[in-house]
C-alpha cells in the first residue's frame, strides 16, 4: 500500500493481535456493529451530548427488545417494516445519558437536538485499498430518529424509529461489545468516545498497528466542517491544533482509565503530517478499588517510617496543626503527598550537602511558598486520578444495577402477564391473538404461526404495550428493582 496516498488507510498484513477474548453475550452488555462505530454526521454537528444521547437510543432499543423477545433477530423479525416506537421510562434514559435524574430539563433540550441529527454509517468503508474515496452505493446521510415525545406525566419518553436505523442499531453481524454507559459517565468530550470506539473495531478484527490519513482521522473524530464550492474547511485546520484539542486528549483520556483494558500509543511523522500512526496494547493490569487504597496504605506507611527515621516528627505536627501525634490517624492524602514532595526534595539536597538542621531545612522545605506553588498542579493530577477511579467505581455500581433492572423487568413482565393470560377464557385469548395479528399485519411472517415461541413473544409484547399498557405497574417494578440492588449493596459492602 501507498503510505503517501492522503487517502489511504493502511493496515498491515503482520503483527495480529488478539487483544481481548469475545466478550460473553449477556444482559449488561451492548453492542455496536462496526458501521454504528464508525460514523460521521453531516457538518460534523455531532456534540458529546448528542452522542450520549444516541447512546442512550442505541442501550435503550437493545434492552427494551431483550426484555420482550429471547434476540435482537427475533425481535426484528417480529417488528419487520413498521417504524417502532420505542417507549421507555424517561428517568432511565436519563440515567443512560449520563445525567442526574434530576436534569431533566438539560435531556430535553438534547432529545431536541438528537431529532435534527443526521448520521452516515460505517465510513471506514468510504476508501478502497487503494486511496479512492468511494461515494457510490453509499446510504449517505440519514436522520437517526424520525420523531421523539417525552411524556413528563407519565415519566415516559417515545422514540420513533424507522426500519433502516433499527436494523442497523440491533446489527449484530459484525459485533464489537462495549459498555457504553463508560462513553457516557466517564468521558464529558466527543472525541474520545469515537475514540474508543473505532479502536475497538481494530481490536474486534485483530489489528495492533493501523494508520489513519488526517483527512480521516477528522472525519472519524467527527471535528466540525463547513463547505466551500464543494470542498471541506475543517475545524482545528492546523494540525497542531488537531493533535492538541483532539488526538491527544483522547489518547490520555483512555490510557489514564482503570476501565479500559488497552492502551494506545500514537506516532505523528513528517512535516506536514498526513499520516496518524497508531498502536494498541494490552495494559499489564487493571487497578481496582482495593488495590488504589492498598497504594495509599502503603505510601502513608512509607512516609510515616521516613519521619521517624529523620525526627521530623515534631515538625509535621506543628507545621499542619495536628492536636495528637498519631501520624496515621492524622494525615490525609494532600498532607501524605505534600510530606513526600518535601521529602524527595530533602533527600535530593542532603546527598550532596552536609544540612546542620535537618528539622529545620525540612521545616523550610514545608513553608516554602515556591515549593507550595510547584505542588498544585502535582497534586491537581493525582486528584485527578482519584476522580476518575471514584466514577470508574460508581460505573461497575451502575453497570451491575442497570444488570439487575433488565433482569428483574423480565421476570416482572412475564409474571405479570402469566397471570393476565390465565384469567381470560379461550375465547378472549382468541380474540387477543387476533388483535395482535391485525396490529402487526398480514405480511409479518411471524404471525403466521401461533403457536411458535416468537409469535409468543410478540403477543406478550402487544399484550402490554398496546392491548393493556396499565398492567406493568410501574411502582411495583421500581420497588421489585431497588430491593434487589438494595440487596446487592449489601453484599458488597466495601467493594462499591
Amino acid at each position: 500500500m501507498n503510505s503517501n496516498n492522503a487517502n489511504s488507510i493502511i493496515i498491515p498484513d503482520t503483527e495480529q493481535l488478539a487483544l481481548l477474548p469475545e466478550d460473553e453475550r449477556n444482559l449488561s452488555q451492548f453492542y455496536k456493529s462496526d458501521g454504528v462505530a464508525a460514523f460521521s454526521t453531516r457538518g460534523g454537528k455531532l456534540t458529546a451530548t448528542t452522542q450520549k444521547c444516541m447512546n442512550a437510543v442505541i442501550i435503550s432499543l437493545q434492552t427494551h427488545a431483550l426484555e420482550r423477545f429471547d434476540s435482537v433477530e427475533q425481535f426484528n423479525e417480529a417488528i419487520g417494516e413498521n417504524v417502532y416506537e420505542l417507549k421507555v421510562p424517561f428517568s432511565r434514559f436519563v440515567d443512560y445519558i449520563g445525567y442526574d435524574r434530576s436534569n431533566k430539563s438539560k435531556a430535553v433540550q438534547v432529545i431536541d437536538k438528537l431529532k435534527e441529527l443526521q448520521v452516515d454509517w460505517n465510513i471506514l468503508e468510504a476508501w478502497d485499498e487503494s486511496g479512492k474515496q468511494i461515494q457510490d452505493e453509499r446510504i449517505g446521510f440519514i436522520n437517526l430518529i424520525s420523531e421523539a415525545e417525552i411524556n413528563k406525566s407519565k415519566d415516559e419518553i417515545s422514540i420513533s424509529i424507522v426500519p433502516k436505523v433499527r436494523r442497523e442499531l440491533l446489527n449484530q453481524e459484525t459485533i464489537n461489545v462495549f459498555d457504553m454507559r463508560i462513553c457516557n459517565h466517564l468521558w464529558s468530550d466527543k472525541y474520545t468516545p469515537r475514540f474508543y470506539d473505532i479502536c475497538r473495531v481494530y481490536m474486534r478484527k485483530g489489528y495492533a498497528n493501523f494508520e489513519w490519513t488526517v483527512v480521516q482521522f477528522r472525519e472519524l473524530m467527527n471535528v466540525s466542517y463547513t463547505e466551500k464550492a464543494g470542498v471541506k474547511v475543517w475545524g482545528y485546520p492546523q494540525f497542531k491544533d488537531l493533535k492538541r484539542k483532539v488526538l491527544q486528549p483522547a489518547v490520555d483520556n483512555i490510557n489514564e482509565s482503570n476501565l479500559i483494558p488497552f492502551r494506545i500509543e500514537c506516532e505523528t511523522p513528517g512535516n506536514p503530517v498526513k499520516i496518524i500512526k497508531f498502536k494498541i496494547t494490552r495494559k499489564e493490569k487493571l487497578l481496582t478499588q482495593q488495590d488504589v487504597v492498598a497504594a495509599d496504605v502503603e505510601l502513608k506507611l512509607e512516609v510515616i517510617k521516613l519521619i521517624e527515621l529523620y525526627r521530623f516528627n515534631s515538625v509535621v505536627i506543628s507545621y499542619f496543626g495536628y492536636q495528637t501525634n498519631e501520624l496515621m490517624h492524622e494525615l490525609d492524602l494532600k498532607a501524605i503527598h505534600y510530606l513526600k514532595y518535601a521529602l524527595d526534595k530533602f533527600d535530593q539536597y542532603s546527598k550532596n550537602t552536609q544540612v546542620k538542621s535537618p528539622s529545620g531545612y525540612f521545616k523550610a522545605i514545608l513553608e516554602n511558598t515556591n515549593n507550595h506553588n510547584e505542588f498544585i498542579p502535582i497534586y491537581a493530577k493525582i486528584e485527578k486520578s482519584r476522580e476518575v477511579s471514584r466514577r470508574e467505581k460508581e460505573l461497575q455500581r451502575t453497570d451491575a444495577f442497570e444488570r439487575i433492572s433488565t433482569e428483574e423487568t423480565r421476570k416482572y413482565r412475564q409474571a405479570v402477564i402469566n397471570q393476565f393470560w390465565s384469567k381470560l377464557s379461550e375465547d378472549e385469548q382468541g380474540s387477543i391473538i387476533a388483535a395482535c395479528k391485525k396490529y402487526h399485519g398480514q405480511g409479518n411472517l411471524i404471525t403466521k404461526n401461533t403457536e411458535s415461541e416468537a409469535f409468543k413473544r410478540l403477543l406478550n409484547t402487544y399484550i402490554t404495550d398496546v392491548h393493556d399498557p396499565t398492567l406493568i405497574n410501574r411502582k411495583e417494578l421500581e420497588r421489585k428493582i431497588k430491593q434487589k440492588q438494595k440487596a446487592f449493596d449489601a453484599t458488597n459492602q466495601g467493594i462499591f
